[in-house]
């Protein structure tokens, strides 16, 4: 599967994974039941979108991935220092 997607697409065998839209990406091999090597470009950064889930997760009050998030971008942070 690869191309440009105009909105969101299953990936076939793993229930739960989509290609997100408005990215490109295929998948690059499929590990397990459950687990799959993706590659996906989309021309946002990464750090505008790690922030758009944290809104979006400390909207839905999602304590645990609002967690996760912030450890991602301190990382992220203190790496590039």
């Amino acid at each position: 599967m690869v191309g440009v997607f105009q909105q969101a697409v299953p990936v076939p065998g793993i229930e739960g994974l989509f290609v997100p839209s408005g990215t490109r990406g295929r998948v690059l091999k499929v590990v397990g039941e459950k687990t799959a090597l993706v590659r996906w470009e989309y021309s946002p950064s990464g750090v505008y979108v790690l922030l758009l889930h944290l809104a979006q997760d400390m909207y839905l009050n999602n304590k645990e991935e609002v967690f996760y998030t912030l450890d991602l971008l301190s990382r992220l942070v203190s790496f590039n220092t």
